[in-house]
């Protein structure tokens, strides 16, 4: 394939890659309300769209008094409805949000916003009907009962993680329903705690400031877009993957010298295998772009004002790989499939040789390896896709910590530098060799010569 024909068909691939999508939205604050500034309204219900504290306080919980109860314990089909409502109305609000109006532990009423911090003795489940499941973008809710060092308090939340078990903890903030014998809140964001973390990378995650119950959360949005809901883990994780490279902590270090290496049929067919996991894959780069936060809170979260977007492109093989979703016709993969990589900062290879920070967007093809935390399938648009009858487009996004230069090592596969060399090193050798035998050789003729003159008899002497 021609160098014009590869990065036409690359360019198909990544038509609409993170420039449109993950990286238009941090530039406007992704994941922020726009009501997040200093001018805040007097009460949070007035960023709930419609959820004014009259109508939180008509939603009716039943206290739940069975050993084993079910979530239609505590909520009819009524109440059940508007807590999924409320909750895709709370999950438009940040965290730095909500604290502005969290209330004094003594002022807690219906529609207040408080913390909360347990340990988790109780989960149940509540199933939203299908149609309204649609417009959530949620297909349940699940109740958490708490035991905190006072008392317990049931948590609603339509984000807690596959793998929530009882013993864990969460914390977080949620807006009040009712203040009752057993306080009943809703939560938009929760904060998991394991007893056990499902894996070290996760507890790496974990030590780096990384909310890990997003990630949990994170793998039931695969061949999704990216929305606001990603943001507790994308651009914590950016700073993550950043720190472990130069962390001295024994743990890391070990999950750092060995990265799980997928291969591409894996990765893509079952990507909850591999979320939150440090891996690493080879990919030829096609685009750079740099990619400025303007968001303060997002800035935290990431140590600076910016990121870098690797668009790349990865090597399928020679198999065709379909992947199935859950509306539409499936996505065909053929030889090779678009990656979607995202890093704090550029190895020097990759900056122009004229400047030390990249352009904008910067059109590069190298071999690397990448290593980092693998986050989930996401899908885009793409011009590929258009032309093969619509749909998204779907690829994996990688939150790189180190990127290395292919090419040092398949520009001397099998050692010919240092075959070079020891030839090298075996001709000066011989050549050593061959002095010093004729060295030897010369000195062993002359006496012998000399042993010859001598046992000459005297008489032959005075004949000649």
């Amino acid at each position: 394939m021609s160098g014009a024909m590869a990065k036409n068909r690359a360019d198909s691939l990544l038509s609409m890659p993170l420039a449109m999508g993950l990286l238009l939205w941090p530039c406007v604050g992704w994941g922020q309300s726009s009501q997040d500034n200093d001018n805040q309204p007097p009460a949070v219900t007035d960023l709930l769209g419609g959820f004014t504290a009259e109508r939180i306080q008509a939603i009716r919980i039943r206290e739940a008094r069975s050993l084993q109860p079910r979530a239609s314990d505590w909520l009819d089909p009524d109440a059940g409805e508007e807590i999924s409502k409320l909750l895709f109305r709370l999950r438009k609000l940040s965290t730095t949000t909500l604290r502005r109006y969290q209330a004094a532990s003594e002022t807690i009423t219906p529609a207040s916003v408080f913390a909360f911090d347990g340990e988790v003795s109780l989960i149940a489940g509540y199933k939203i009907r299908p149609e309204l499941a649609e417009y959530l973008e949620r297909d349940g809710v699940s109740i958490i009962r708490l035991q905190t060092h006072a008392k317990s308090i049931d948590i609603a939340t339509s984000d807690a993680p596959s793998t929530l078990q009882i013993g864990d903890r969460i914390s977080g903030l949620a807006l009040m329903i009712s203040p009752d014998e057993t306080p009943f809140g809703v939560s938009s964001s929760i904060r998991w705690i394991p007893q056990n973390a499902p894996s070290p990378d996760w507890a790496a995650l974990g030590r780096h400031g990384v909310d890990i119950t997003a990630i949990g959360v994170m793998t039931k949005r695969n061949q999704q877009g990216l929305t606001a809901d990603d943001t507790p883990v994308f651009f914590p994780t950016l700073r993550a993957a950043s720190d472990l490279i130069k962390s001295a902590d024994p743990d890391d270090q070990a999950l750092r010298s060995e990265p799980q290496r997928p291969n591409a049929q894996e990765l893509l067919s079952k990507p909850t295998d591999f979320a939150g996991r440090w891996i690493s894959l080879d990919v030829q780069t096609v685009r750079i772009t740099r990619v400025t936060i303007t968001s303060v809170e997002r800035q935290s979260d990431v140590g600076q004002d910016h990121y870098f977007q690797l668009d790349a492109i990865g090597d399928l093989g020679p198999v065709q790989l379909k992947l199935e979703r859950s509306a539409g016709a499936p996505v065909v993969l053929e030889n090779r499939y678009p990656i979607s990589v995202v890093c704090k900062s550029l190895p020097p290879f990759l900056l122009p040789e004229s400047s030390t920070a990249p352009a904008l967007v910067l059109n590069t093809s190298v071999p690397v390896t990448v290593e980092g935390f693998f986050l989930r399938l996401w899908s885009y648009d793409s011009d590929l896709m258009q032309r093969n009858g619509g749909g998204k487009q779907i690829a994996p996004l990688l939150v790189a910590g180190r990127i290395l230069d292919r090419r040092l090592r398949e520009a001397d596969p099998i050692g010919v530098h240092w075959i070079g060399t020891l030839a090298a090193i075996g001709v000066v050798g011989g050549m050593m060799a061959v002095f010093l035998f004729h060295i030897r050789t010369s000195r062993t003729d002359r006496v012998a010569r000399k042993r010859r003159h001598d046992s000459v008899p005297p008489e032959n002497i005075a004949a000649d």
